[in-house]
């Protein structure tokens, strides 16, 4: 029988006992019982804390190639919510031949009434835009269990023999897609989930990014395995950079009302103290905001918003907090000329989007210096 002795029961951390600072550390009086989860797992499933630890991209980037020699499908999740920021560049190059599902996870969050159609035609084409060849694309809410029987019909009738890994930015939701497949991907050649043939860990989830360190097999069967692979760290996204406590707030918890705002040029937006959008030039007309509904947007005049950031930064307008506060300032400035009659979104990775369509606007965005902003075509 496989099991995972020597594992992090929750996120795949060697076991330790020797220094709290690193992934895996337990009591050494644990240390060989079955099933052990690390003092970080526990106190993330039981008080929602969470001791950060830091990984080498390149060992993201090694364990993609490793998946580039084995015998393997390829679950991808991303998140519908932030997904040019959940998109990993290094994916088309170093999985080349494997079949590749995409998950686009946590689309319950997405306000009411969109069409589905339209975002599923709309991801299709941005990831042919990436020349990213998939097999099948599908819409989930892992939280909700949305969608997970389709997923795991698929991957069932499509992998044959083969392992499947699951991949994806941090905080996109793979290990809460994971739990959910369990059940029902280990049921195949007769093996039902109630069995006690195999040790099935429920891994560590939480909000907070990279909750799973290493790469955890997962047995499915005598024939195959799930990997949970660890989060690919996006240093540009801003939901990297901040603290717990600011994460819960910019971080979706249910689905998002749109706030519109009726703006003339020469007004501004805060998004919390995270991000400044300056409408320039223009007619007056709608802004959109899909962010967070517990992050605070405020509007003032464009000639006001010098005095007001210097004035009420980390108090009015937060996230960030003193805390996390440290190098994110509105020091990088993007400017964006939108024509008119073009249903355009202005992204800014892992915090949210806003959307513009009608008049023409000369639009200026100031973030951090480690965020990204990114136009695209609407995809609400």
């Amino acid at each position: 029988m496989e099991t995972l002795k020597g594992k992090c029961y929750g996120c795949g951390a060697e076991l330790q006992f020797v220094d709290e600072s690193i992934p895996g550390f337990v009591p050494e009086k644990l240390l060989d019982k079955p099933g052990v989860i690390c003092k970080r797992c526990h106190r993330i499933k039981h008080y929602n804390e969470v001791i950060r630890v830091t990984l080498e991209e390149e060992k993201f980037v090694d364990i993609l190639r490793q998946i580039s020699t084995q015998s393997a499908v390829v679950i991808y999740v991303m998140d519908s919510f932030d997904f040019e920021g959940s998109w990993i560049t290094q994916l088309k190059k170093l999985i080349k031949d494997q079949p590749i599902y995409v998950v686009v996870n946590k689309i319950d969050i997405l306000p009411k009434d969109i069409n589905q159609q339209r975002i599923r035609l709309w991801i299709k084409h941005e990831l042919e835009k990436k020349k990213l060849p998939v097999q099948a694309i599908f819409l989930a809410s892992a939280y909700k269990q949305w969608g997970i029987d389709e997923i795991a019909t698929y991957v069932r009738n499509n992998k044959g023999k083969r392992d499947v890994y699951v991949v994806g930015a941090t905080n996109v939701g793979k290990s809460t897609l994971i739990n959910r497949l369990i059940p029902l991907l280990v049921a195949e050649d007769g093996i039902e989930a109630s069995t006690k043939l195999f040790d099935l860990p429920e891994l560590t989830t939480s909000v907070y990014p990279g909750t799973t360190v290493e790469a955890l097999k997962i047995p499915l069967s005598r024939k195959s395995a799930i990997y949970d692979t660890p989060g690919i760290v996006k240093k540009d996204r801003l939901i990297e950079q901040i603290c717990p406590s600011c994460l819960n707030i910019v971080t979706p918890s249910k689905k998002i009302d749109p706030r519109i705002f009726q703006l003339n040029d020469q007004q501004t937006l805060f998004f919390g103290g995270l991000a400044r959008i300056d409408y320039v030039k223009g007619n007056k007309q709608s802004f959109v905001c899909y962010v967070s509904n517990d992050l605070v947007v405020h509007r003032t005049k464009l000639e006001k918003a010098d005095e007001l950031y210097e004035k009420h930064y980390l108090e009015l307008l937060s996230p960030p907090c003193k805390e996390c506060e440290s190098d994110l300032a509105l020091t990088k400035e993007y400017e964006f000329d939108i024509p008119a009659n073009h249903e355009t979104d202005l992204v800014i990775s892992g915090l949210g989007w806003l959307t513009i369509k009608g008049e023409a606007a000369l639009v200026k965005i100031r973030v951090p210096q480690s965020a990204q902003v990114v136009k695209r075509k609407a995809l609400i």
